[in-house]
């Protein structure tokens, strides 16, 4: 699956430079650092803004939290949410890893899949706004009856979670309907056990995300987290397009664009929407002075290769911790000063 995934990455790219470089428009202009700068800062605000929101949950939640565990798990979310087709690989992970840092089983699902929904509900609220308020700029044409579609796929799933909590034993019966479904698929081998981790699960979330639900003011607070991040995180595009030479580009209409591409592709199951995404930021801003592929490139890097790139740093880190841990009980307290081929061989 990885080998498929970083071919499918490499190709996309080759082929994205290839139509790009080879265009007509050949003008090239200074990369203006200090624009790419500021896409940094809104970047580092929006994970600011994600992780606090983590941190508060558990928290909330649980009556502990700390920095470390909050960074880490958003990062893994956001690692397993881009690697994985339609990214819903990050909560199951998130969710495990709280349970290993030793957090309630109940909590430990509730924290991110309540994160999850207020950041969904809020890109729903931007995406809602933006393409009411956008004019002729994505409003008619595919890209948005595509947005409009993309809007409501987001905002399926965290309505489903929303209502397990409210009505339980309905979503229980609906699981129970799509287990079925998937045996006589071929799918799902036992049915009897699909459904009582189903059962369990419910149970488990939906109590912890109901405590959670009641207090208004930490509900304000999210939500209020939500939208700096989504905010923040779609304003990253306008500081990159200024960087290579869009000086005639202005803030909101490229917030519009930006937000319609991203709900646009919400559709579209590959890992990080890869090729979607490429594609439909060209189209977009096509009429850009020089070549879009260096700019796309940019965008790209903040909102996809980035996470990537930090969850493998987190994964590198995560194993040394764990091999200097095994290596200490085996060697004692001198197991710094074993040799290198032992560490290697082992």
């Amino acid at each position: 699956m990885m080998i498929g995934f970083v071919v499918l990455n490499i190709a996309i790219i080759v082929w994205s430079a290839a139509v790009e470089l080879s265009n007509a428009k050949q003008e090239t202009y200074p990369v203006r650092w200090q624009f790419l700068a500021a896409a940094l800062g809104l970047f580092i605000a929006a994970m600011i803004a994600e992780c606090l929101k983590m941190k508060v949950m558990t928290q909330h939640a649980c009556g502990r939290s700390d920095w470390r565990t909050a960074i880490r798990t958003v990062l893994i979310g956001r690692f397993y949410d881009n690697i994985t087709p339609g990214a819903i690989g990050g909560q199951p992970f998130q969710i495990y890893y709280l349970m290993k840092s030793s957090y309630p089983a109940g909590e430990s699902a509730a924290v991110p899949l309540g994160s999850f929904i207020f950041t969904q509900f809020s890109f729903v609220l931007l995406s809602v706004s933006v393409l009411i308020t956008s004019g002729s700029l994505v409003r008619s044409g595919a890209i948005g009856i595509t947005s409009w579609l993309g809007t409501l796929v987001c905002a399926i799933f965290p309505a489903s979670v929303f209502l397990s909590t409210l009505i339980p034993k309905q979503m229980l019966r609906i699981s129970g309907f799509f287990i079925r479904l998937f045996h006589r698929m071929h799918l799902i081998k036992d049915p009897e056990r699909a459904y009582r981790k189903s059962e369990e699960n419910v149970t488990n979330y939906s109590a912890s995300l109901r405590e959670l639900m009641r207090n208004k003011g930490l509900c304000v607070r999210m939500f209020f987290l939500g939208m700096v991040f989504q905010v923040a995180f779609y304003s990253i595009p306008f500081f990159v397009l200024r960087a290579f030479g869009g000086d005639d580009i202005a803030w909101y209409p490229c917030l519009v664009n930006v937000v319609a591409i991203t709900a646009a592709i919400a559709i579209v199951p590959t890992p990080g929407n890869a090729g979607a995404a490429e594609g439909s930021f060209v189209h977009a801003f096509k009429s850009l002075p020089g070549s879009c592929f260096w700019p796309m490139m940019a965008w790209r890097f903040f909102s996809y290769y980035i996470f990537i790139l930090l969850g493998l740093g987190l994964y590198t880190n995560i194993y040394l911790n764990k091999r200097n841990r095994k290596d200490a009980e085996v060697y004692g307290e001198n197991w710094s000063s074993i040799p290198l081929s032992d560490t290697i061989l082992s």
